[in-house]
């Protein structure tokens, strides 16, 4: 039996830990998110540039993946092998895991955010605003290449580090695996509070990761999945554009359907 699933003797976290550490890590990244609104409003950076994409995926990196470093390897309380990251653990079959999974995902995540939006969250405005944040002000290879690899490789690798690697284990540790995956799962929903419908898409994914990290004992598969998600609905997001703009050139008025899926990153 492996660290990951055997667990320590004693809980590396207190109760106490595991309420602020969350809301430290959090609550930083949405102070540097201010921070970079009023960089924004100021002229200083144009918001949905490239720039501004990179700036956000950095921060998201900076903070997620920097704080499970600062919180949890450096001081010792967890070690690369109970996040699941070192030894890497990998079995092929696994492949048909992470398909199955991000096939389900997708559509399902997509149908319950726009129903929550549309029911609790008043409207599908405020998704179609992420929706032009997350995609930015122009439609560019550059523009495509930077979205796809913050939020296909870099988001997913940092966000699961924090929120499975390092908070479910420690919540599992001193609570057990069902308020572990419900808990972390909450939390990381809250992380993407800009609209009710996806903070639903995403309590839904990060079910699935919680419980799909909890089967294999490899933070690999959990990062497989998110990554393959979230490349795949830039892609498909990308695609919509392009058939947007194509069909302007030949001077039709489409219009982005009045019901967008919520799953960007």
């Amino acid at each position: 039996m492996n660290e990951h699933s055997a667990g320590p003797k004693q809980a590396s976290f207190s109760r106490l830990q595991l309420v602020l550490y969350p809301l430290l890590v959090m609550g930083l990244f949405f102070a540097a998110g201010l921070g970079v609104a009023l960089v924004v409003q100021r002229g200083f950076l144009s918001e949905g540039s490239v720039p501004y994409m990179l700036q956000a995926y950095t921060l998201n990196v900076l903070f997620f993946a920097g704080g499970t470093f600062l919180l949890a390897l450096w001081p010792g309380k967890l070690t690369w092998a109970q996040l699941g990251i070192a030894p890497p653990r990998w079995q092929w079959w696994w492949l048909l895991l992470v398909a199955g999974i991000t096939i389900v995902l997708l559509p399902l995540r997509g149908i319950i955010g726009v129903l929550v939006q549309q029911w609790l969250g008043g409207g599908l405005e405020g998704m179609q605003e992420r929706l032009g944040l997350l995609l930015g002000s122009e439609l560019s290879w550059t523009h495509f290449i930077v979205t796809l690899l913050g939020a296909g490789v870099f988001a997913p690798v940092a966000e699961e580090l924090f929120f499975r690697g390092f908070f479910y284990t420690a919540l599992r540790q001193r609570l057990g695996i069902p308020a572990a995956v419900a808990i972390s799962s909450l939390v990381f929903a809250f992380g993407h509070i800009d609209t009710l419908g996806v903070v639903a898409a995403s309590f839904v994914i990060g079910i699935a990761l919680a419980l799909a990290y909890e089967y294999t004992r490899s933070l690999w598969v959990a990062i497989a999945i998110h990554a393959l998600n979230n490349t795949l609905a830039t892609i498909l997001l990308y695609l919509l554009l392009v058939g947007q703009a194509y069909l302007q050139e030949q001077g039709v008025d489409p219009t982005l359907w009045t019901s967008p899926l919520p799953f960007p990153p």
